[in-house]
């Protein structure tokens, strides 16, 4: 899975790593978001 992260270059260091804190929060709504559906998915399986 891809998430697009816009302004990557400002948002990131030299490692790789995010360094951003709001985009940091964001992206971990999201990533829980998703293993919440995956979850709730299984679930009903």
């Amino acid at each position: 899975m891809e998430l697009p992260v816009g302004r990557a270059a400002e948002l990131f260091d030299e490692h790789g790593e995010l360094t951003d804190p709001r985009t940091r929060e964001r992206l971990a709504e999201i990533v829980s978001a998703v293993l919440a559906q995956h979850d709730r998915l299984r679930e009903a399986a």
